[in-house]
């Protein structure tokens, strides 16, 4: 299971000031991996996906404790149902919509302490 946290300012940065005291939206959201997907690793380079199945299951195991695999991770958040999830109207959002963005410095990785990995 991946847990996706991801927090969004709804104004620009402060140049001085309590950083923690913005306004933000929260987004949470989880992924389980597909039993197709599992199929792929198992049939290994004959597979046409496999390559990248295998660097997002290099990026899952690493991230945790490789700064520079960490960096790597490029999402493309999109809603299209913009009014209904009561998101803020506005260019500073809306403008990133649907558009691919690298996270950096701003993004965690926790693994299970207990480093549990079952297949479903």
């Amino acid at each position: 299971i991946i847990v996706l946290n991801v927090s969004l300012p709804l104004s620009r940065p402060i140049m001085f000031g309590e950083a923690l005291s913005r306004k933000c939206v929260t987004c949470v959201v989880f992924f389980i991996i597909k039993q197709s997907t599992l199929k792929i690793l198992d049939e290994g380079e004959s597979h046409p996906s496999f390559h990248s199945v295998n660097l997002w299951t290099k990026w899952c195991t690493q991230a945790a404790t490789d700064k520079s695999m960490r960096e790597r991770l490029k999402i493309i958040p999109f809603i299209n149902n913009w009014d209904e999830a009561n998101m803020p109207a506005g260019r500073t959002l809306q403008g990133w919509n649907g558009k691919p963005t690298l996270i950096t410095r701003s993004g965690s990785v926790v693994m299970d302490p207990q480093n549990r990995r079952r297949r479903p």
